[in-house]
């Protein structure tokens, strides 16, 4: 879990730009995925989907950001 979480973190970084939006980020993502994981047979596919997610979550916070 610790290599999901680094994963998500990093690219949520990359998306939202502010260490807190991203870590809120990656702990909403985590948290709504867990029950998808048993679902992926290949790492790569999981890493690609939680991408997805990533940013998804992400633009509302970065949207916000840019309205202040």
């Amino acid at each position: 879990m610790a290599l999901l979480q680094n994963t998500v973190f990093s690219f949520s970084m990359k998306v939202c730009g502010q260490r807190q939006d991203a870590e809120d980020t990656m702990q909403e993502v985590l948290l709504r995925s867990v029950p998808y994981l048993p679902k992926f047979e290949s790492p790569k596919a999981l890493i690609v989907w939680l991408r997805r997610r990533c940013g998804r979550r992400g633009e509302p916070r970065i949207r916000h950001h840019e309205d202040e």
